[in-house]
């Protein structure tokens, strides 16, 4: 698999989102907490990510199986959840909650759905293994 440039290009992106989604999500709390947060304030914001990256991901595996246009809903999806990450440290201050749980939930619509999106384009560009 290693010898397919597309799958290596893939994996690397892949290993990144996966990161990127386990890191904020490991370190939401203490990111939040010098600007005033409570820890069940920022348990609500990795919820409102994951519960808004999940509907996404279905929408978007639906639209997947019609369109199949995998490689660019995964480059849009890259640069969304790279911008809304950035929003949402942007925002990050203090009596700024609201905003920081839509910017939160914009963050996880981009990049939970990569996670599916990211399998079933592995396994186009996989096949046939030789």
């Amino acid at each position: 698999l290693f010898t397919d440039r597309s799958y290596v290009i893939l994996f690397l992106c892949y290993a990144l989102n996966v990161g990127a989604f386990q890191a904020l999500a490991t370190l939401v709390s203490q990111l939040t907490a010098p600007f005033g947060y409570s820890p069940g304030e920022s348990g609500f914001m990795g919820a409102v990510v994951v519960i808004v990256g999940v509907v996404s991901a279905g929408v978007l595996g639906k639209l997947m199986d019609r369109f199949r246009a995998y490689t660019i809903v995964l480059f849009i999806c890259y640069a969304l959840a790279w911008y809304w990450n950035l929003l949402w440290s942007s925002v990050l201050a203090p009596n700024n909650y609201w905003w920081l749980l839509i910017t939160a939930g914009l963050y996880g619509s981009a990049l939970l759905p990569v996670l599916p999106i990211g399998v079933a384009l592995a396994a186009e560009v996989t096949y046939p293994i030789s």
